[in-house]
Parts: C-alpha cells; sequence; structure tokens
C-alpha cells in the first residue's frame, strides 16, 4: 500500500475522532450555560423572596395571609436552592429559615423586645446579604461587590421600606 492509500484511510478516523471531541466539548458546554441560565432564573425568583419577605416582616400592617404567603414562597425557594446550587451557596441559605423564623417570633410576641428585635433584623439583614453575594459570585465568578456594600444599601432600601409603612 502506497502512503496515498494510507492517508485516505487515516484522515477520515482523525477527523471523526475531532469531531467526537468537538461534539463532546460543545455539549459540555451548551450543558453548563443551561445550568447557568437555570441558577440565574432560580437566584431571581430568591432574591424576590428575600425581598417580600423583608417587607411583610417589616410593616406595620400585620396582614398574616400576606406573611404566609411570602413564608411558603421562601420554603419553595430555600428548597430548590438546596437542590440546585453548589454548597457555597446552599451552605449559605441554610441560615435564612432560622433568621427569618426568629424575626417572626420576635415580632409576633407579647410585648416586642426592642433590642432583640433590632438584633434580629441586623441578623437576617446579615444573612440576606450573604445569600445574594453568594448568587452573584456563583453566577458572575468574582465580583468587586463586597457584603459589607451589599448589606449597607439592604439595610438602607429596608430603612426606607420601614419610614414608608
Amino acid at each position: 500500500m502506497s502512503i496515498a492509500n494510507w492517508i485516505a484511510i487515516f484522515l477520515p478516523i482523525v477527523g471523526l475522532i475531532g469531531g467526537a471531541l468537538v461534539y463532546a466539548l460543545q455539549k459540555q458546554m451548551d450543558r453548563e450555560n443551561e445550568i447557568k441560565r437555570e441558577r440565574r432564573g432560580l437566584y431571581r425568583n430568591a432574591a424576590i423572596a428575600l425581598e417580600r419577605v423583608n417587607q411583610e416582616l417589616r410593616t406595620n400592617d400585620f396582614d398574616k395571609g400576606k406573611q404566609i404567603a411570602a413564608m411558603l414562597e421562601l420554603e419553595v425557594i430555600v428548597a430548590e436552592v438546596q437542590v440546585s446550587s453548589p454548597d457555597t451557596v446552599a451552605d449559605v441559605w441554610v441560615s435564612i429559615p432560622e433568621l427569618v423564623a426568629n424575626l417572626q417570633r420576635l415580632q409576633h410576641a407579647e410585648k416586642i423586645d426592642y433590642v432583640n428585635f433590632d438584633f434580629a433584623i441586623s441578623a437576617y439583614e446579615q444573612g440576606r446579604a450573604r445569600a445574594l453575594l453568594a448568587m452573584r459570585r456563583d453566577t458572575y465568578g468574582e465580583t468587586k461587590i463586597t457584603i459589607e456594600a451589599l448589606s449597607k444599601v439592604l439595610r438602607e432600601m429596608s430603612h426606607i421600606i420601614w419610614k414608608l409603612t
């Protein structure tokens, strides 16, 4: 057999192997992009659920139905985050239900203990900021936004909401 015959056999085999590798890499990239897209949607819904709970817990109008609806929505989101997110995000979200429950318990007490209530609000704001920052890092990688800057923005927005109600 001449070299031309070997080339005729060898080139299609190399092309087939190369095509299979490129196809596998493209499928992997497509899957990773789909996972990121799904997480972005989940994280958007999670941020909205956190904000609804924040608004319901901070309003002067204690509408039990709205609070229950916000809590149920948050419960679903927490479960989704635990299933669909990497450990760096899921670990932060583990504390959210307890922080919310503590705020709710203090809010519905016979006599509000404002010192503990302020402490609970601060803890919730920190937990919320950590959760949002973890989701941002998972979505965009490294970020210049710090936990302190995010906490400050959330705290200022919460104070605006509190003053309006």
